[in-house]
């Protein structure tokens, strides 16, 4: 009889050993490392590089579910990438995956190849090889990206991104209010602070837009230098701007640009330039 009740008291500790590690894998944050793409074109495009970056963590950050990791930390040469290099990164900075990719240029057309790998099994996950008739078909090419890897690893749907369209040769008619392409950019924007978007159809061919532009409240002071980054290590990604004398910190939550926190400076400094990174190591920006 007592051997019986060990035996039972051992299943149940068993049981509930096995349930927590249920729990704890169901509640595991995904870790993606991004690096930098490697660029190979005539022109300095440090500016798209670093854009594409700040596209795929937002597409692809989810709260409590993934995160981005190792912003900085990962000692990479620009335009040296590759499989192994990424693998080495993603294991050093502790990531369950590793983004890199690199984009080609030849005139006004523009080529991106970018891999999705699975850092413990060295597998790759998801690849995309899309062409463009201009650069700025690339924010199309992370989409599709984006897309892909929310869909396929992580269970997520999301808008499918549409093609850039052919340019039209019809030319617009003269006379009337015409379509909203031809208004007055200011009487597109909602006069509710940002808090609704404006959808360019131009860009979708389609009943859903591929494209959102949105706008912030006016601000009424002169900015000298504007930069995006998690300032807060919080995985979401912050505005950061100034003017002469103060810095703002703003974050974009449910569609509204809310406040984080402003920093006032002296009136007899003046700032000349700002930027985000995360210099001394803190995984803060």
């Amino acid at each position: 009889m007592k051997l019986f009740k060990n035996i039972i008291l051992t299943l149940a500790v068993v049981l509930l050993l096995s349930g927590s590690n249920t729990a704890f894998s169901a509640d595991k944050i995904s870790k993606i490392l991004i690096l930098p793409f490697n660029i190979h074109s005539e022109k300095d495009l440090t500016f798209l590089q670093k854009g594409i970056g700040e596209m795929l963590s937002t597409r692809l950050s989810f709260e409590n579910k993934v995160m981005i990791v190792g912003k900085g930390e990962a000692e990479i040469v620009p335009g040296k990438t590759d499989e192994k290099i990424a693998l080495a990164a993603g294991e050093k900075t502790g990531a369950d995956y590793v983004l890199f990719g690199s984009l080609t240029v030849f005139g006004e057309s523009i080529s991106t190849d970018a891999k999705f790998y699975d850092v413990q099994k060295k597998s790759q996950l998801v690849v995309i090889n899309e062409f463009g008739s201009s650069q700025g078909d690339v924010i199309y090419h992370i989409n599709v990206f984006a897309a892909r890897i929310n869909e396929t690893v992580f269970g997520r749907k999301t808008i499918s991104a549409q093609a850039p369209p052919k340019q039209s040769t019809q030319q617009p008619s003269s006379g009337g209010q015409g379509t909203d392409s031809r208004k007055n950019p200011e009487e597109m924007w909602s006069k509710e602070s940002g808090m609704k978007m404006s959808y360019d159809e131009a860009f979708s061919g389609s009943g859903e837009p591929a494209a959102v532009l949105w706008k912030s409240k006016k601000f009424e002071t002169k900015l000298i230098g504007i930069a995006l980054g998690d300032v807060d290590g919080d995985g979401k990604i912050e505005t950061v701007f100034a003017d002469d004398h103060n810095i703002f910190i703003y974050r974009q939550t449910a569609g509204k640009f809310e406040k984080v926190k402003e920093i006032t400076g002296k009136s007899y400094e003046f700032y000349k330039g700002i930027d985000v990174a995360d210099i001394n190591g803190n995984k803060k920006d």
